[in-house]
This record gives C-alpha cells, sequence and structure tokens, in this order.
C-alpha cells in the first residue's frame, strides 16, 4: 500500500500508471495531506491502512 499526498491531476496520473504494476498493491491519494501524509493526515491515513489490513488478512 501506498499513501500519497495530494497531487495535481498530472502526477497522480504518473502515480496510477506506476502503480499498475504493482500485482496486490493499492495506491491511495489523501486528500489535503502534505509530503508527510501521516503526519499531515493521521486520521485518514490509519483509516485506509485498517480497512487494506482487513482485505488481505480477513
Amino acid at each position: 500500500m501506498s499513501l500519497r499526498s495530494d497531487r495535481d491531476i498530472e502526477v497522480r496520473a504518473a502515480d496510477l500508471d506506476a502503480a499498475e504494476s504493482l500485482q496486490s498493491g493499492r495506491l491511495l491519494h489523501i486528500p489535503e495531506a502534505g509530503h508527510y501524509v501521516i503526519r499531515d493526515r493521521f486520521d485518514a491515513a490509519l483509516t485506509e491502512i485498517r480497512t487494506f489490513l482487513r482485505q488481505v488478512d480477513p
């Protein structure tokens, strides 16, 4: 799983292209987050991490 900061559409498109090579990964852009996603948007990041972990380890 990769958490990314809120970026413009061109960067998001490049991120999604790169993420397509991940067989079982997941890429998420967290709105209103800067470079330090977990520090900037802790609650949103933690929610996404927990959701991802429930999906891979039922």
